[in-house]
């Protein structure tokens, strides 16, 4: 992507060579030709001087860096949104694989994809676009919101909702019992049965 173009997109002002190819996003002291890197923390003062990326998104009225600029007053927010444009998340495909265990009551919405060895109990709801990683475990009633990312070895326990666009990351339980006794008269505790049905939103 040429640098006006990125620019423009990124609503910063350009100062330098507007037809500079920038291939990726780096840090100051790892950034070479072809790379976008930020600088916002005065304390990279010498990683900027030093810097040898092709641009450099930078704070309105701070110093010149040694390559062409995108200057704008929010740069730790711009570099976000730039990294967002060449990062591009390796999803899987949609599909429900042959090794995964979907009950025969759930409904698992349009364009889903439920990796291997996952499980979805009986009654639950998945979204459309949602992704379900190998490893995870859907309770039964869960629902499960549109375009969500629930990653592997993730567990979401019976009757909790889930709403949309929201994105669990690897080993999370989401519905778990807490820390729910009461002491009986002689000091012992009693544990006090959790009713799972929390709900998350993004």
């Amino acid at each position: 992507m040429q640098l006006r173009e990125l620019a423009d997109r990124l609503g910063c002002r350009l100062e330098g060579d507007g037809t500079v190819e920038i291939r990726r996003v780096a840090g100051l002291e790892q950034a070479g030709e072809g790379d976008l890197s930020f600088f916002a923390n005065p304390r990279y003062a010498p990683a900027l001087r030093r810097t040898r990326a092709s641009a450099v998104i930078i704070g309105e009225g701070t110093a010149a860096a040694p390559c062409a600029m995108l200057r704008t007053k929010h740069p730790s927010l711009a570099f976000a949104n730039a990294v967002a444009m060449f990062v591009v998340p390796g999803h899987p495909p949609p599909g429900i694989d042959s090794r995964s265990a979907i009950a025969s009551d759930a409904a698992v919405g349009r364009d889903v994809s439920v990796g291997p060895f996952s499980s979805v109990g009986c009654g639950a709801r998945g979204g459309d676009r949602t992704i379900i990683y190998p490893n995870v475990v859907i309770g039964d009633g869960a629902v499960i919101g549109e375009d969500c990312v629930i990653h592997s070895h993730t567990a979401i326990r019976e009757r909790v909702s889930v709403g949309n666009r929201v994105i669990i990351q690897n080993g999370a339980v989401i519905g778990a019992d807490g820390y729910g006794f009461v002491r009986r008269p002689d000091g012992t505790h009693q544990k006090i049965p959790q009713m799972a049905g929390g709900r998350h939103r993004r």
